[in-house]
């Protein structure tokens, strides 16, 4: 059996939708991933880095988890200067990651669908970088994916909420459950 490492292409997953589990299911990855010797990247887009997840990946020697930036308020609330400031963070976290992908066997961008989405970051350097001969195995999450990163994609899953209660109770997100 071929370990990801010996693959000279990594595999492009998308997970997409309206619904809970995009990242967990990433997430779930990185830790099959780290089990079986994998080296792992995370770069979280669109969050302050503060969900429970990434404080025990942060503590394993095979896992590195990017600096967040701050977190960024919903786009619809923010001044155009927030928004410049927010789209360079988040484009240097973009790069900073596929930089760094020579040194991971699975790269995970989270959330970076809705940071392309949001026009907080352009989707164009990823798009170069997806062609390269040799890259690691990519996540990528967020709620929708372009046509562009569709077509590129050999994994795409779609999470759709039938139930929420936030929705349906006005239940707030919970540490460990949610975040």
């Amino acid at each position: 059996m071929q370990s990801a490492s010996e693959n000279a292409k990594g595999c492009l997953h998308i997970y997409r939708g309206h619904g809970k589990g995009k990242t967990t299911a990433a997430i779930g990855l990185a830790a099959r991933a780290l089990g079986a010797g994998l080296r792992v990247g995370i770069a979280v887009f669109l969050k302050d880095g503060t969900s429970s997840e990434l404080g025990i990946l942060r503590t394993h020697p095979h896992c590195r988890v990017f600096p967040c930036p701050p977190s960024i308020p919903f786009t619809f609330v923010m001044t155009a200067q927030e928004k410049i400031r927010f789209s360079e963070q988040c484009s240097a976290l973009l790069q900073e990651a596929l930089a760094s992908a020579d040194e991971v066997d699975l790269l995970i961008l989270d959330e970076v669908l809705d940071a392309f989405e949001t026009e907080l970051a352009d989707e164009t350097p990823l798009l170069e970088f997806l062609k390269s001969p040799s890259r690691p195995e990519i996540v990528l999450t967020g709620r929708t994916a372009s046509a562009a990163l569709i077509a590129c994609a050999d994994y795409i899953t779609t999470m759709q909420a039938d139930r929420h209660p936030y929705t349906e109770q006005k239940l707030t997100a919970r540490r460990g459950i949610e975040y």
